[in-house]
């Protein structure tokens, strides 16, 4: 029931080394109000590169996002980025180890193993922007809020493991 008929909506950014090779689709998650919701995200993530899977440090984890972790198949698991997001919610900073430990121990419980979980608080970073923040300031208050180690990790993963560089480097092998 889309009553807005919104059937798209396009972000811009300063993303210098994807291009235009990456495109960026926020799902709205698993079991949600509307079925058509679960259907989209079933159907995209076969496709992606890679899937950044956003747990709010102030909701950690539902019966949905369980669900969907125990549905991903074994690629799918591998392109998984786990982000801990909202950590400038928890008022009490020594909170956030506990909340760590629970987010993990719950992925542990779907059967995935999670090498990294990127805690990031995107507020910050935000109200830069709107400031007209940009360059080194910018990546400083980035790097301070975990956005800039997600964002370079993300973008190696996505060079050096998105399908289209494994059949450029197979076209390139064939040639050799």
């Amino acid at each position: 029931e889309n009553r807005k008929r919104v059937k798209s909506v396009e972000v811009y950014g300063d993303f210098p080394a994807w291009s235009k090779a990456v495109t960026i689709i926020d799902s709205p998650g698993q079991n949600s109000v509307f079925s058509h919701h679960d259907t989209l995200l079933s159907d995209f993530l076969p496709y992606t590169d890679a899937i950044i899977f956003l747990v709010a440090a102030d909701i950690p984890l539902d019966g949905g996002d369980i669900a969907l972790l125990k549905e991903l198949t074994d690629d799918e698991k591998r392109k998984i980025f786990f982000v801990l997001t909202k950590v400038d919610n928890i008022d009490n900073p020594d909170d956030l180890e506990d909340v760590k430990s629970f987010v993990l121990g719950k992925i542990q419980e779907t059967g995935l193993s999670c090498d990294k979980l990127y805690t990031v608080s995107a507020k910050h970073v935000y109200d830069a922007l709107l400031k007209g923040v940009t360059g080194p300031q910018l990546d400083a208050i980035k790097a301070e809020n975990g956005i800039l180690e997600l964002e370079e990790d993300l973008e190696k993963f996505i060079v050096a493991e998105s399908d289209q560089t494994r059949i450029l480097r197979s076209r390139v092998e064939m040639l050799l």
